[in-house]
C-alpha cells in the first residue's frame, strides 16, 4: 500500500512541476506577499503647544481689556503628553492610506496667566485634552531590508475645551470669563516616520508630526462678583453670538510599535 501512495505523490509533484514550467504567453507564477497590506500602530511621546495655543502674549487678544472686541484666544498651554493609534493600508509599492486618532494632554499655566494679567487667577480646568480625528495618505520608501521611511499628510477634526479663568481684582471682587461649550475646527497634519523592522510583522518607529487648526468656541459669558460685609453682588453678561477662536499648533515627537495584520 505504501509504495502505491508514494508513487501517486510523485506523479502529482511531477505533473505540478511540468505545469509550472510549461511555456505560456503572459504567464507569471504567483508570488506570496511577504507582509500584509494592513498594519496597526501605537505610539506615545511629547506634545509641544505652538501658535496661540502655547502663547502668553495677550496684546490685542480676547484677554486684552484695552481691545475687548477681539475674538482671538491664548491657550497658556504647557508641553505635555501625546499618544496616537493608527490603521495603515498599503495601496501600492509607494503609496498608502491612514486613519489616525491622537490625544494630547497639556497643562494650563495658571501662574503664567496670573503674571500676564497682573491679577491672582484661578481656573477650574487644570489641563487641555485635545483629540485629533484624521485621515490621509502617506508616501513610503524602503531603505535596505529593515528600514522604511514614511511621509504623511492628513486632514480632519480637532476639538478641546477652553478653561474658565477667574481674576481676583481685589479682596472682594472677582471677574470670570466662561466659554459656553467646547470648541472644534478643521485640522491639517503632516509629518515623517522612520521604521525599523524587528520581525517580518513587527517594527519599531520614531515619529515627528505637526498638527494645525483654528479651534472655534461658540459664545461666552462674563461674571462680576463682589462680596461685602452685608451684601453679595453678582452680574452676568451673555455673549451667545460672539464666536472666539484659538490658533492651535501641536508638535508631536513620539516612538511606538507597528504590527502587520
Amino acid at each position: 500500500m505504501l509504495p502505491l501512495v508514494l508513487l501517486f505523490l510523485c506523479m502529482v509533484n511531477k505533473a505540478g512541476a511540468q505545469e509550472y514550467y510549461l511555456p505560456k504567453t503572459g504567464y507569471q507564477p504567483q508570488q506570496q506577499q511577504a507582509t500584509s497590506r494592513v498594519s496597526f500602530s501605537i505610539s506615545a511621546g511629547a506634545g509641544v503647544p505652538l501658535g496661540d495655543f502655547g502663547s502668553e502674549n495677550v496684546k490685542g487678544s480676547f484677554w486684552d481689556f484695552n481691545s475687548p472686541d477681539s475674538t482671538r484666544l491664548q491657550g497658556f498651554a504647557m508641553s505635555g503628553f501625546h499618544f496616537d493609534i493608527a490603521l495603515w493600508y498599503k495601496i501600492n509599492d509607494f503609496l498608502g492610506a491612514e486613519i489616525y486618532y491622537g490625544g494630547n494632554v497639556n497643562s494650563v499655566d495658571i501662574n503664567g496667566f496670573s503674571n500676564t494679567m497682573g491679577y491672582i487667577s484661578t481656573t477650574t480646568q487644570t489641563s487641555y485634552y485635545t483629540p485629533e480625528y484624521l485621515i490621509g495618505l502617506y508616501y513610503y520608501f524602503v531603505e535596505g531590508s529593515r528600514f522604511t521611511c514614511k511621509l504623511n499628510g492628513m486632514i480632519g477634526l480637532v476639538t478641546n475645551t477652553y478653561p474658565d479663568f477667574s481674576l481676583k481684582i481685589n479682596d472682594t471682587t472677582t471677574y470670570t470669563r466662561t466659554m459656553n461649550s467646547g470648541g472644534s475646527g478643521f485640522a491639517y497634519s503632516f509629518g515623517t516616520q522612520l521604521e525599523y523592522a524587528v520581525t517580518p510583522r513587527t517594527s519599531l518607529y520614531m515619529n515627528v508630526t505637526y498638527t494645525g487648526a483654528n479651534i472655534y468656541y461658540p459664545g461666552w459669558e462674563e461674571d462680576l462678583t463682589a462680596v461685602g460685609k452685608y451684601y453679595i453682588y453678582n452680574a452676568r453678561v451673555h455673549h451667545p453670538n460672539d464666536i472666539t477662536f484659538m490658533n492651535t499648533g501641536i508638535l508631536k515627537i513620539s516612538a511606538g510599535i507597528i504590527f502587520s495584520l
